[in-house]
């Protein structure tokens, strides 16, 4: 679907970011501002003088010598939808937590399931029987994703039998 009119859109691009911002982004002056208002010829407002003062700099004009405040639109909007022009803001009833981390050296686990991969202690019953579990092979989608979990909390060497662990 063809886009028609690409002001209305700016409108409210141009409202949540604010002229400045928008003015700023694109390096046009004040004076440059004033200028395209006055080739629009009329009292406007400050995303229509956005666009025109965008389209001024530019050099893109309709007949004689009106800035082309569509080309502009489209130019700022595709800018938008690209990242070009970034706005981000957050979401409504936000209520910012920041994160908690355990003190240094602590056995205090954030995540739920954090103790499902912390390395057992040596010679413990759990490290026999999970060690035992990981080698039969689990029914799990993951258990390559566990094995490697395992793996990096532990610092333990790769079990042999699984594919791609064997040594060659």
């Amino acid at each position: 679907v063809e886009l028609r009119d690409a002001v209305q859109p700016m409108r409210l691009i141009v409202e949540k970011l604010g002229a400045a911002k928008v003015a700023q982004k694109y390096e046009l002056p004040q004076d440059l501002l004033e200028e395209a208002e006055k080739r629009i010829g009329t009292e406007v407002d400050d995303t229509r003088r956005l666009l025109a003062a965008y389209a001024v700099e530019r050099k893109h004009f309709l007949k004689l010598g009106v800035p082309d405040e569509t080309w502009s639109a489209r130019k700022m909007l595709h800018d938008y939808c690209t990242g070009a022009l970034l706005h981000c803001e957050e979401p409504p009833e936000w209520e910012e937590e920041a994160p908690t981390l355990p003190p240094a050296g602590s056995s205090e686990q954030q995540h739920p399931q954090a103790a499902q991969y912390a390395p057992p202690t040596r010679g413990s019953a759990k490290a026999k029987a999970g060690s035992k579990e990981r080698r039969k092979g689990s029914e799990s989608d993951f258990s390559d994703l566990e094995e490697f979990l395992y793996q990096a909390a532990s610092g333990a060497a790769p079990l042999k039998g699984k594919k791609g662990n064997k040594k060659r």
